[in-house]
């Protein structure tokens, strides 16, 4: 049952990595303005509770590029971690999100933010959905005409649970299709 709270980061990734063909038939110099991008991820999570181990955790997304440099979309995510506390922790979240980058050729360097709902499964507490939010910043890399890989760090700030702290940093890296 705890797998099906990744569904939506899982499917974010699995679509990332079938878009390559409609990616192939986009035009170059992407990002622009009035495409969107879908974009999926993997990596390290570390939460700043103590009791709580790093893990892996998933994300994904959509963004639509008002301009070249800014785009705004949805992101969603989650990981599941062994605990002190004798059982695991699960925390979800689902974030609208506005991200600016820059072009550099291939390289394009980005700052993004987004605000919330986290949904906080800790032991000995009830499940709840907290206000939250996060900043960060990366990197895409253009490889081709239409799809890029991406290096991102964030920090996810969301309310307490009972003492318990569900503030998380995210490491991840993954791939990005513009269409």
């Amino acid at each position: 049952m705890a797998l099906s709270r990744y569904r939506l980061g899982v499917l974010s990734a699995v679509l990332a990595f079938a878009f390559p063909i409609l990616a192939a038939a986009q035009g170059a110099n992407m990002p622009r303005q009035g495409v969107f991008s879908i974009w999926g991820n993997g990596g390290l999570v570390a939460p700043s509770e103590s009791a709580f181990s790093s893990t892996f955790g998933v994300s994904g997304g959509i963004d639509y590029f008002l301009t070249r440099a800014l785009s705004f979309g949805l992101a969603a995510g989650g990981w599941r971690t062994n605990t002190d506390l004798g059982a695991h922790a699960n925390d979800t979240y689902f974030d609208a999100v506005g991200t600016y980058n820059w072009d550099l050729g291939s390289f394009h360097p980005f700052l993004q933010g987004g605000l919330g709902a986290y949904r906080e499964d800790f032991p000995e507490h009830s499940a709840s959905t907290k206000f939250g939010g996060f900043v960060g910043g990366g990197l895409d890399y253009s490889s081709a005409r239409a799809w890029a890989v991406e290096g991102a760090l964030r920090y996810h700030i969301a309310e307490s649970t009972s003492g318990l702290q569900g503030h998380f940093l995210e490491l991840v890296a993954g791939f990005k299709f513009y269409f």
